[in-house]
């Protein structure tokens, strides 16, 4: 019989837990003290293969003066301000939604990056962070963002999404006119090339790539059994065979996303404010 996969809850939880450790500069040691476990266990918990009780969750609240809802994976419509941010930070091929009122937590993008690649239950959306990092990657700190998703063990899922917008530029400036606006776009993908050949020491710590499911990042919301992941797997591009992530999605997702956004239009507009 297949095994199925279902969205890991402790896991969620002990990467909120760890963010927000992080945000106040606690050590493992220092939260461990004030929940009254060992370091080793607060690490067993973080890592996603424990859970805390009833009164350390308690403790969590109060320590970091966050609300339980916080912690739920679903809540308000985070889907909906996921899009509706999306749309604002350049993917605007996306519908926003004028009855959200917009998520604070997704001014950045950054913080946008994280919320989508952490949980990622929609292509579309995934699809669309190339859109948005390309117009906005002058604002975002590359190495910065690593170290986040290192620190999550998840940095396969944005070196991944990283290839596949270099790659989508790669596809579309061939053709692109004006020419200013192709040779904008492939300072990006230069930019983007160039900082994943630099961590090239840091991908030995990525999936395996191999066709064992526990090997491979599942973040295709298809892919709910054996059956399904080999069949996802066996059709995926380089770029997920690279990083071990099993996703329908191919370069030319990303390529559609940033041409339905206008992001060419508008990094030539930008370029040339600049010269």
């Amino acid at each position: 019989m297949d095994k199925t996969w279902k969205p890991n809850l402790r896991k969620h939880i002990a990467l909120k837990v760890r963010e927000l450790r992080k945000r106040r500069n606690f050590t493992q040691a220092e939260l461990a003290v004030r929940l009254g476990v060992s370091q080793a266990r607060l690490s067993v918990i973080e890592q996603g293969n424990g859970s805390f009780s009833a009164e350390q969750f308690l403790e969590i609240l109060r320590i970091f003066n966050v609300p339980a809802h916080s912690f739920a994976i679903a809540r308000r419509d985070p889907q909906g301000d996921i899009q509706n941010a999306l749309a604002r930070h350049g993917a605007s091929h996306l519908m926003e939604d004028s009855d959200l009122l917009p998520s604070e937590h997704l001014d950045e993008v950054e913080a946008l990056v994280r919320e989508v690649l952490v949980d990622p239950r929609n292509p579309r959306q995934i699809a669309a962070l190339s859109p948005v990092l390309v117009r906005n990657l002058s604002q975002v700190n590359l190495n910065g963002l690593w170290a986040r998703f290192v620190d999550y063990g998840l940095q396969a899922r944005l070196g991944w999404t990283l290839e596949n917008t270099a790659e989508a530029i790669r596809i579309i400036t061939p053709a692109l006119e004006p020419r200013s606006a192709a040779i904008a776009l492939r300072k990006a993908e230069t930019i983007i090339s160039n900082f994943l050949a630099r961590k090239g020491a840091n991908l030995a710590a990525r999936p395996s790539g191999g066709t064992n499911p526990e090997d491979l990042d599942i973040i295709d919301g298809k892919a709910l059994s054996l059956k399904t992941i080999h069949a996802i797997w066996d059709e995926a591009s380089e770029a997920s065979r690279r990083w071990g992530i099993v996703s329908a999605l191919k370069p030319e997702d990303f390529a559609e996303a940033i041409r339905a956004s206008a992001v060419p239009t508008t990094w030539k507009q930008r370029h040339d404010a600049i010269r």
